[in-house]
């Protein structure tokens, strides 16, 4: 008998040593889990923070356009512009974190902010014409973008409604730019 307890010591070391392990790779998946989901709302944030910056930038160049010289515009266009390719950066973060719904709505939103930073190359009378649709199409987009993250972090479901009434007015004011 004085020999069964060293077997029986060296099992429960062998199993105590394997449930360590257990425990060492399930909390490293959670770190890493962790840190993906951290990343993925700091890019969803930037992407987003990207689109209001690039929005407002053009739309203040596009109330002053009559009072501004043609090199004041293009500052205006290149610094709207170079908002839009910071959000192009994000957008290949977004691409290996987020699901490919998050990443076609980010999608919409970045071509949506591209056609309205256009708007400051073209005919001034025209880009005030169009200002408004636009703002509404990145509007509709945005929220399109905003729900699918929304869902992808599965937050509580009152998070996630999106005003329909809204979308549905922005959609209508949106559809006279098409």
């Amino acid at each position: 008998m004085t020999n069964v307890a060293p077997v029986v010591s060296a099992v429960a070391a062998t199993i105590a040593a394997i449930f360590a392990g257990a425990g060492l790779v399930a909390a490293a998946r959670r770190e890493n889990t962790k840190w993906a989901r951290e990343e993925l709302v700091d890019s969803l944030s930037a992407f987003l923070d990207a689109s209001f910056t690039c929005k407002a930038i053009v739309k203040d160049g596009i109330r002053m356009i009559d009072d501004l010289s043609h090199g004041e515009v293009d500052d205006i266009y290149r610094r709207a512009h170079d908002v839009e390719l910071r959000m192009q950066e994000v957008q290949t973060r977004l691409r290996l974190l987020a699901t490919p719904e998050i990443v076609d709505a980010a999608q919409e939103v970045r071509v949506v902010c591209k056609r309205y930073c256009g708007l400051l190359k073209g005919d001034p009378a025209t880009a005030k014409v169009n200002d408004a649709p636009l703002r509404d199409q990145l509007w509709v987009a945005r929220y399109q973008f905003i729900g699918a993250s929304k869902n992808a972090l599965a937050l509580p479901r009152s998070w996630r409604r999106v005003p329909r009434s809204l979308i549905r007015k922005a959609q209508e004011r949106a559809v006279k730019l098409d």
